[in-house]
């Protein structure tokens, strides 16, 4: 019996992490623009993770602020991407990095976008808390924009994407 409920113990470990996330829109300060600002709060063990999207003129939702915060004794308090992630952190931002690194490779190679990445330097080896998260379909997504003029916007970054069950180690 002890063998089976150890078993049962280390299978429920090897589980992803649970998120929930709500979305909802708010109208937008700016009375020119009439697409709403869309606010997606999802929770991810005691953090929560906020990004909000801001529409332009066009209904295009090109501008994100992304924001985290734990709970600390009833109490939602600001904090960082890299306190959300354990000690051995180094190793999934070596893993983003190297994404990244060939995303942006691939864009310059491209002849379809090496117009886009003229001017680009190459990326800089981004910290924990240089990256944007986000979470759709039951995986984390690490996010980074670059400086394209704003008719190269669809290869304007790179989003590198892990199933939540992969990161689970490096989380707290």
């Amino acid at each position: 019996m002890l063998f089976f409920l150890l078993m049962l113990t280390t299978a429920a470990g090897a589980q992803a992490p649970r998120v929930r996330c709500t979305e909802r829109q708010v109208k937008s300060n700016d009375p020119e623009i009439k697409d709403p600002v869309l606010r997606t709060t999802c929770y991810l063990g005691s953090y929560r993770f906020i990004e909000t999207a801001f529409p332009d003129y066009a209904g295009r939702y090109v501008e994100r602020e992304h924001s985290v915060f734990v709970r600390v004794q009833g109490r939602w308090q600001r904090t960082t991407n890299s306190r959300v992630f354990n000690g051995r952190q180094g190793e999934l931002l070596a893993r983003i990095n190297r994404g990244i690194r060939e995303e942006w490779e691939g864009f310059r190679a491209d002849s379809n976008t090496r117009d886009c990445m003229e001017g680009v330097a190459a990326p800089p080896r981004y910290g924990m808390n240089d990256l944007a998260i986000s979470f759709h379909d039951g995986a984390i997504w690490f996010s980074v924009e670059w400086d394209v003029p704003m008719a190269c916007r669809a290869v304007g970054g790179a989003i590198i994407t892990f199933p939540l069950k992969d990161v689970a180690q490096y989380l707290r």
